[in-house]
């Protein structure tokens, strides 16, 4: 890569039945959540793709063995890297902190948000050319689904209450002390609970989907 390029950086847990969803249980099995982390992670990556002039790479945790991975990176043009750090604060400024060693802007999604489509990728990469510091994706269970970098600090990610509704707020005010400039977009629905995934069948790739797998599975 040389400077001056965009990066997504997909974060993606592997799809390990017990490992992945795990919320969404008991309604789906834990076979049935590792097929549906499978799918977030294929619409991620095909979300991504379509992005022009955009290196797309897969952050992969626990590492990139695992042989959805290396399908992954058979099937798109990726690069696998493997998440670096105790928790998701310390493994995404990691990631954030290498890729803007190569890159003008990075924009770091999870892949459980359906939402987040090519428009809105391209939506955050625009507000960085034009000067923003951080761009987010705010998530409306109080989280983000998304934050886009042209440069990263510690303080945005350390000793932040991931999981919980506090998450979004907590990052506000580290952009404020910071003096970051920064943009947020439209809220979008992340899938964690089964409220989620009730509002989840509405969509009807997702509907489809889920009713092969509950009755497949």
């Amino acid at each position: 890569m040389t400077q001056g390029h965009n990066t997504v950086l997909v974060f993606a847990k592997a799809p390990i039945p017990g490992k992945v969803n795990t919320r969404l249980q008991p309604t789906l099995s834990q076979q049935q959540c590792a097929v549906l982390q499978q799918h977030f992670i294929q619409r991620s990556l095909t979300t991504a793709c379509n992005l022009d002039h955009t290196n797309i790479e897969l952050w992969c945790t626990p590492d990139t063995s695992h042989p959805f991975f290396s399908s992954c990176a058979a099937q798109f043009p990726i690069q696998l890297r493997q998440q670096h750090g105790l928790d998701l604060g310390e493994r995404m400024h990691h990631a954030l902190q290498q890729t803007l060693q190569t890159s003008d802007s990075a924009v770091l999604m999870g892949t459980d948000c359906p939402g987040i489509d090519t428009a809105y990728l391209t939506q955050a990469f625009t507000q960085l050319s034009e000067g923003d510091d951080l761009v987010l994706g705010p998530a409306l269970d109080g989280g983000y689904v998304m934050i886009g970098a042209r440069k990263t600090d510690w303080l945005l990610f350390k000793d932040i209450h991931w999981g919980s509704a506090k998450v979004l707020e907590q990052t506000r005010q580290r952009i404020t002390t910071l003096q970051m400039r920064c943009t947020e977009l439209e809220p979008l629905q992340d899938i964690d609970t089964q409220e989620d995934l009730d509002a989840l069948r509405q969509d009807s790739e997702f509907k489809h989907l889920l009713q092969n797998l509950t009755g497949t599975c």
